[in-house]
């Protein structure tokens, strides 16, 4: 288990040296909302680039060249390890520790995301509609190749 920091996409997507700063509280749950075309898809697609790599096509160079994509993180796993890390988009070396500027090994981040892989990760989106402190309505959004269960709202 760890904990974002912060996330930045330095160069990813239409965002240039922005930073979502999570570091304000201890372990527990962020959420990350804003209205449509606000660029959450985008940063969700960023972080997965940057725990799992970029992969050979990337859609979201639209505005930053392709070899210039990058993001970066600052996490803290339970131990109380701090590790800072930018991900660019190449292949070599991709994976860079931030604090000494070296190569950072896949493996070694895939031991801190434990069973949390690329998949997971990319499953859909439950959205929840809030009136007065309880959930009253819930829906999921449409998933061709396989179906996440619903949240349901409480009964009456």
């Amino acid at each position: 288990m760890m904990k974002i920091n912060a996330f930045k996409l330095l160069a990813y997507g239409p965002f240039t040296n922005k930073v979502l700063d999570f570091s304000g509280s201890d372990f527990g749950l962020h959420v990350v909302y804003g209205p449509n075309e606000a660029g959450k898809s985008t940063a969700l697609r960023a972080l997965i680039g940057l725990f799992y790599g970029f992969g050979h096509n990337v859609k979201d160079n639209w505005f930053h060249n392709y070899n210039k994509l990058v993001v970066g993180a600052s996490l803290t796993f339970l131990d109380g390890e701090v590790l800072n890390l930018s991900r660019y988009k190449r292949r070599k070396n991709d994976l860079i520790n931030d604090d000494i500027g070296e190569p950072f090994e896949q493996a070694k981040l895939d031991l801190h995301l434990g069973k949390i892989g690329r998949k997971t990760l990319s499953m859909p989106l439950v959205f929840l509609t809030i009136h007065s402190g309880r959930v009253s309505e819930a829906s999921c959004l449409p998933v061709e190749t396989w179906a996440m269960p619903c949240l349901q709202p409480p009964p009456d």
